[in-house]
């Protein structure tokens, strides 16, 4: 998938009832461009620029992105299949499924969302709460896709554990496959 396919993809990761959030948008970290979308759960972005426009009007977000997008995987990131990873996301209806991966409770319905049509065959995966400030699940492929999936918070258990079928090394995942 071409940086342009994955700056389409973006704008399933919106949210049309908000303002704030109802297309994806550019932002700038140092002297690359990021194409990114939310909807307040997960943030993602697409090194390049898409065809949106600069986000540069709200200083708190713009400095909560570019601190997301200025992070790399902790040295506890591990690699680990795209579609292993979303066949234990997947579920037969549209209700939390919480799940833990990395240290973090998900909703795995949202979490096999995010990684539909993903054309990567691994990923880094690393609790990036520490970074985020909350329960925070962090994805990356190379350098060309970030991902941050808000964990579940409360008292919510998870149903399951997601374990690696193998533990490929942190290498792999920074290969992306084209």
């Amino acid at each position: 998938m071409a940086t342009s396919s994955l700056v389409n993809y973006l704008s399933q990761m919106t949210d049309p009832d908000d303002d704030s959030f109802k297309e994806p948008f550019t932002i700038v970290v140092g002297n690359d461009k990021w194409t990114a979308a939310s909807d307040r759960v997960w943030f993602v972005a697409v090194r390049g620029a898409g065809s949106y426009p600069l986000w540069d009007t709200d200083e708190d977000r713009i400095r909560n992105a570019k601190s997301l997008l200025s992070c790399t995987p902790t040295d506890a990131a591990i690699s680990v299949s795209t579609s292993d990873l979303l066949a234990w996301a997947r579920s037969e209806d549209d209700d939390i499924h919480p799940g833990m991966v990395a240290g973090v409770v998900v909703d795995r319905v949202r979490l096999a969302q995010l990684l539909t049509g993903l054309p990567f065959n691994n990923v880094l995966v690393w609790n990036a709460s520490e970074v985020v400030g909350m329960a925070c699940l962090g994805l990356a492929a190379g350098d060309r896709w970030r991902a941050f999936l808000a964990g579940l918070i409360g008292s919510v258990k998870a149903e399951t554990t997601f374990t690696p079928n193998a533990q490929r090394s942190t290498f792999d995942a920074l290969m992306v496959d084209d």
